[in-house]
């Protein structure tokens, strides 16, 4: 039976402290890079394509960076969160339910209108990394407009 751990919650702990940090961390990459350093965090929809191709440039390889990539890992994972906080809403929580593939790991609650399930950020950069295509802003605006979309889709039904 897993359960959280107090290190799992230490971390956790850890990461919601440096959240601001990963993101001064993500504009000074932005600033020293030729191809982005026009671009500043932010969560509008420019921004979102603007950061998440940069992201997938570092992993082809385009673009290089100063940082390990454990630490672009973290920073990408901070800024997908807080993205979806910004716009949709929500909050940071640990991921405790048992037999779920996000398990201990830090995922956005309570986003959007209605029951909504956990985003996880470490998972999206995981489908990221393997798929290499673009999701981000297509994911945030569903989630912001969520009910809208769902209630469209349905009317076509009636």
């Amino acid at each position: 039976m897993a359960r959280v751990t107090r290190k799992m919650r230490k971390q956790y702990e850890e990461f919601l402290v440096e959240i601001p940090m990963l993101l001064e961390d993500l504009q000074e990459l932005l600033d020293k890079s030729q191809a982005y350093k026009q671009v500043k965090v932010a969560f509008d929809d420019e921004s979102l394509d603007q950061i998440e191709s940069f992201y997938l440039d570092v992993l082809a390889g385009k673009e290089k960076i100063s940082i390990s990539l454990a630490r672009m890992n973290r920073i990408i994972i901070a800024y997908f969160g807080e993205a979806l906080i910004e716009r949709a809403g929500g909050r940071w929580d640990l991921n405790d339910v048992e037999g779920d593939p996000a398990f201990g790991t830090p995922v956005v609650v309570d986003w959007g209108e209605g029951e909504v399930v956990a985003f996880s950020p470490v998972q999206r950069r995981e489908i990221l990394i393997e798929n290499r295509q673009p999701f981000l802003r297509e994911m945030i605006n569903y989630s912001e407009n969520k009910a809208q979309i769902e209630e469209d889709f349905f009317k076509e039904f009636k």
